[in-house]
């Protein structure tokens, strides 16, 4: 089940119900449903509420990827780098094994950072975006 929520900064997340534990993999297809609009897009992990989450993010406009951390409502980037995003459909994965959060686009791995993940935190979707946004594909598994 889902649990859609906004969190005041112009994003919207849905997250599972369930916590992800300790060491996960969550994925997602996403896709810009309106070219030319600036968007981003990410799975989001570690999630307590609004103010408290990280994501592994993807800039459809400036084709960079991040992990982003947002503790008590202030976002800090953790690391940053481009990517080769396609123009259709784009796979998203990110993973924790307890002591390392990694991050892939379309099965290329290009960020891995060291940190720990709530255990009890959830996982989901997060969006950015000036336009439609589509996501498909979404799985949560444990590691």
């Amino acid at each position: 089940a889902w649990s859609p929520k906004a969190d005041g900064e112009g994003s919207a997340v849905a997250v599972c119900r369930s916590s992800h534990g300790l060491a996960f993999r969550a994925s997602a297809q996403v896709r810009l449903g309106e070219p030319g609009k600036r968007a981003s897009v990410g799975v989001v992990f570690a999630y307590r509420d609004a103010r408290n989450y990280q994501a592994f993010v993807a800039d459809l406009a400036s084709g960079e990827v991040s992990l982003v951390e947002v503790i008590d409502g202030t976002s800090r980037t953790r690391a940053k780098t481009p990517a080769a995003l396609e123009a259709g459909w784009n796979r998203l994965e990110a993973e924790s094994d307890g002591t390392m959060i990694r991050g892939w686009v379309n099965g290329l791995p290009l960020i891995a950072e060291k940190g720990k993940v709530d255990p009890d935190g959830r996982s989901g979707l997060w969006t950015a975006a000036a336009g439609k946004i589509l996501f498909d594909d979404f799985s949560v598994e444990p590691r």
